[in-house]
């Protein structure tokens, strides 16, 4: 039992406000779950087509969050990356998480700077999960 939310505000920089879920002209669509104590989430973001070729980072902005709590982000779907020379330098294959490292981030910071997601082509997603 929970909330299901759709997170408006998510886009690159210069993009209006709300155009996410599907409200307003938007590539990108994120929704998220809360549960009733607000203590645990699952968010979902999908790009379909990236409008600046991935040259931004995205900030998802979180809802119905506890201000006051630290939230552990743990990312459950790396992004699927080819091994090749890209740019002139060497990348080696494999899956790739969106942050490297453990991320533990407060409430308050989550809803009102966001979490920066950077998506790397079109149809690439993340699926995290938020536990206080």
């Amino acid at each position: 039992h929970g909330r299901f939310l759709r997170l408006p505000g998510f886009g690159y920089p210069g993009a209006a406000y709300g155009n996410s879920a599907s409200i307003g002209e938007s590539n990108v669509y994120s929704w998220m779950f809360v549960t009733l104590d607000s203590k645990r989430a699952i968010v979902v973001a999908i790009v379909c087509h990236r409008d600046t070729a991935g040259k931004f980072p995205s900030r998802l902005k979180l809802r119905g969050l506890l201000p006051e709590a630290c939230y552990r982000v743990q990312e459950h779907v790396p992004t699927p990356v080819e091994e090749g020379v890209f740019n002139g330098m060497f990348q080696a294959g494999g899956t790739r998480p969106k942050h490297r490292r453990v991320l533990c981030l407060a409430g308050e910071v989550l809803m009102g700077v966001g979490l920066p997601i950077h998506f790397n082509f079109d149809g690439d997603s993340v699926l995290l999960e938020l536990t206080a």
